[in-house]
């Protein structure tokens, strides 16, 4: 929890100072490498604890510096202050729906995978995430 805080301030003034699109790019590249580091701690017949808890923080010091934050910054400040207070209903709701589902399937996809497949996954969305932000 500290090092999400900590990131997070760090985060907090680095949006203005360096811009949205640098600090995407450094947390998706981050979060990417971070569950390669979780999926090869899963291969293998000896599992090592020490190093998917230490890719897992890794990952959530990279998630929020810029993913996190930004994910509530910029629907708040695309929309018009018409339609911000609906818009960010929707932008919360569809966030926790998404979020919703990745917790429950969680357990049954990475069972069915692999563990070790389910980061890897995880890890390429990222990069396509990644791609998608860097066309467009």
């Amino acid at each position: 929890g500290v090092i999400k805080l900590v990131v997070i301030v760090l985060a907090g003034h680095l949006f203005d100072r360096k811009g949205r699109r640098p600090l995407f790019f450094i947390s998706l590249i981050g979060m990417s490498v971070s569950l390669m580091l979780v999926s090869f701690s899963f291969m293998g017949n000896a599992s090592s604890e020490g190093f998917a808890v230490f890719g897992l923080a890794l990952y959530l010091a990279f998630f929020s510096i810029g993913m996190g934050p930004g994910a509530w910054l910029v629907p708040s400040e695309v929309f018009s202050t018409m339609i911000r207070a609906k818009a960010m209903s929707v932008a919360t709701f569809m966030n926790r729906v998404t979020a919703t589902i990745m917790s429950s399937t969680f357990l049954s996809v990475a069972n069915a995978m692999s563990w070790s497949g389910f980061f890897i996954l995880m890890s390429i969305v990222c990069l396509l995430i990644l791609g998608w932000m860097f066309v467009y």
